[in-house]
């Protein structure tokens, strides 16, 4: 018949019709079939069965149902849909698919799966998670993100970056014997000697000249033994492991620390930058006690530093010194410095050609810059790169900067209130 019966059979077949009606009953079965039919309905029912089958469909249907089912199935269909569900399942399995779909969801799902996928997804998710996982992945992407986290980590690496610190001579004997710079950024993974310093006395640690104030100093472990050579952060950590710091390179070429002995004397050791280098940010707020103005002096070739203790100091800006002017390009008047220095020429004279023996800080400058110089660093003039521009000044400590485009100023300030 091509009408449907108006009410279902009380006996349905046992074995299902070769040639099913187009149109499905209206109203549903009381004993549904125990065998379904090889072939889908075109027209499937509106409403989900009370009683459905017990065998899922061997070909499912291409398009899902506008009405999933609300509990999930007892036994999933071994073939996923081909096309994803625009409405997904607010409840997600508990397992994950042995057979997962090649398209994801359109739509995040409202609560993450308990068993996270096994294996890397084919097509990830352009979209960062707004609820990352608190547990690190056991397989991390080889290749960085294109939309890296905003958000930095909470824990710091256990593996710091490798990048540069300061070493310097430990004593003047050091300085003495090196051809070439006194001082230098290397590597922190490099190998060198320490020299620990302590505002308070401590076990194993050396006492030192009154001119070096209350210090003491070490190159010694707990036990008592010379620490030999480390990395800079190894070296740091050691120093702090005794409550104390590296010492800074200024205690170091003012032979501060040479009680520490252990064979370190003539070598470099890993310097502290401490107050010997300004802060490259300045302070955004002005200070409420004015400063006291002082300015760097140096030894102005090895053979003051024999002579000269400390041999790197501050003086106030309107003391009296020497200078030494350097410059990278050849200036008249000026001379040319050793190979090891580089392209170098340096002079201690003006414009007039004379000597500048006693001048004050800014006068200095002044004369340095009048004739397109600058001040000479105190690594240029511990390293004898410019003892040729002589004018009897290679006992003396002249006026340093500490670097290129850097001033020698102080930043510690006055205990007096400025005028």
């Amino acid at each position: 018949s091509e009408l449907p019966s108006e009410f279902p059979s009380s006996k349905p077949s046992l074995r299902s019709s070769g040639s099913p009606s187009s149109l499905p009953s209206v109203l549903d079965s009381e004993q549904p079939s125990q065998i379904p039919s090889i072939v889908p309905s075109h027209y499937p029912s509106s409403f989900t069965s009370t009683k459905p089958s017990s065998t899922p469909s061997v070909s499912p249907n291409f398009v899902p149902s506008s009405l999933p089912s609300l509990t999930s199935s007892s036994i999933p269909s071994s073939m996923p849909s081909l096309t994803a569900s625009l409405d997904p399942t607010a409840e997600p399995s508990l397992t994950a698919s042995l057979d997962p779909t090649s398209e994801p969801s359109l739509k995040d799902s409202f609560v993450p799966s308990l068993t996270p996928s096994s294996n890397l997804s084919l097509k990830p998710s352009l979209k960062l998670s707004t609820s990352p996982s608190n547990v690190h992945s056991e397989k991390p992407s080889l290749n960085s993100s294109s939309l890296p986290s905003t958000i930095p980590s909470k824990l710091p690496s256990s593996i710091p970056t490798v990048g540069d610190a300061l070493i310097s001579c430990a004593s003047h004997k050091c300085v003495e014997e090196t051809v070439g710079p006194v001082s230098e950024f290397v590597p922190t993974d490099s190998m060198y000697g320490i020299r620990c310093c302590s505002d308070t006395e401590l076990p194993y640690f050396e006492d030192t000249p009154d001119l070096c104030g209350d210090l003491w100093v070490s190159s010694r472990d707990i036990h008592g033994v010379c620490m030999g050579f480390l990395t800079y952060w190894d070296g740091k950590a050691a120093c702090e492991s005794l409550g104390a710091r590296l010492c800074t390179m200024r205690e170091n070429l003012s032979d501060c620390t040479m009680s520490a002995k252990c064979s370190l004397n003539d070598l470099k050791v890993w310097s502290a930058q401490g107050e010997d280098f300004p802060s490259v940010v300045p302070s955004t707020m002005s200070s409420n006690v004015p400063s006291l103005e002082k300015a760097l002096v140096s030894c102005a070739s090895k053979k003051c530093v024999a002579l000269k203790t400390p041999a790197v100091d501050y003086a106030l800006t309107d003391s009296l010194y020497g200078i030494r002017c350097c410059s990278e390009m050849e200036i008249p008047g000026f001379v040319n410095t050793p190979s090891y220095c580089g392209d170098l020429w340096v002079s201690s004279r003006n414009r007039y050609v004379d000597c500048i023996e006693s001048i004050s800080y800014w006068d200095g400058i002044a004369v340095c810059e009048s004739q397109g110089a600058r001040l000479c660093t105190i690594e240029e003039n511990l390293s004898d790169c410019t003892r040729l521009a002589k004018c009897n000044l290679n006992d003396d400590l002249v006026w340093t900067s500490y670097g290129y485009g850097q001033t020698g100023l102080s930043n510690t300030p006055s205990q007096l209130p400025s005028n």
